[in-house]
């Protein structure tokens, strides 16, 4: 199997089957859908490291329940990378706060980066450490899990991962869309959040 999609679930009922009938719509067919049930929800984070513990794909990419994807992105996404199989990660466009009154593009350039640290100033990686919009070679999770009972997890993550990796690339062909979600972690977030990056 080629790709491992996780999707964490938690009360998302209203947007469920839009993220859904966004993947198995994709022309990009060689993954495979198992559920998961935790027995007591733990958050965001326990339930992307349930799913990377029961990932099978030579590649891992993470979608959010109440986002989406564009039509053929993983299709485009999975081709760049048969065309070069030496990258750790994939990087690609996101929609952010789409459905808000003031949606923003996230685009990228095609590039190359074997220098981490160019990757996260120059791409300004910092500012859009998602857990999302990217995919990644499956070894580059080894010994690395998103930290429990914390928002912004991302942000945490995301340096780990780059230590496991020797070439990333960003691209600008498919879409992520980061759907504004009034209820979402981000709108709850706290001062006290923000001072734990």
């Amino acid at each position: 199997m080629r790709l491992s999609i996780i999707i964490p679930v938690y009360q998302v009922k209203n947007t469920l089957e839009r993220c859904l009938d966004s993947i198995v719509g994709q022309s990009f067919r060689d993954y495979r859908i198992q559920v998961i049930h935790l027995k007591k929800n733990r958050g965001l984070s326990s339930a992307r490291n349930a799913g990377l513990d029961k990932a099978k794909g030579e590649y891992i990419t993470f979608i959010d329940s109440d986002d989406y994807i564009a039509e053929d992105t993983l299709k485009m996404l999975m081709e760049t990378l048969s065309v070069h199989p030496d990258y750790d990660m994939l990087e690609y466009p996101v929609m952010e706060h789409f459905g808000s009154p003031h949606p923003h593009m996230l685009q990228f350039f095609t590039k190359e980066y074997t220098d981490m640290l160019e990757y996260w100033l120059r791409c300004k990686a910092y500012r859009h450490t998602y857990a999302w919009n990217k995919i990644y070679r499956k070894e580059v999770f080894n010994q690395v899990r998103f930290p429990s009972g914390m928002n912004f997890e991302d942000s945490l993550t995301l340096p780990l991962i780059l230590k496991n990796c020797q070439r990333v690339a960003t691209t600008g062909m498919g879409l992520y869309y980061y759907c504004e979600n009034p209820n979402g972690i981000t709108r709850r977030a706290t001062a006290e959040d923000l001072s734990c990056l």
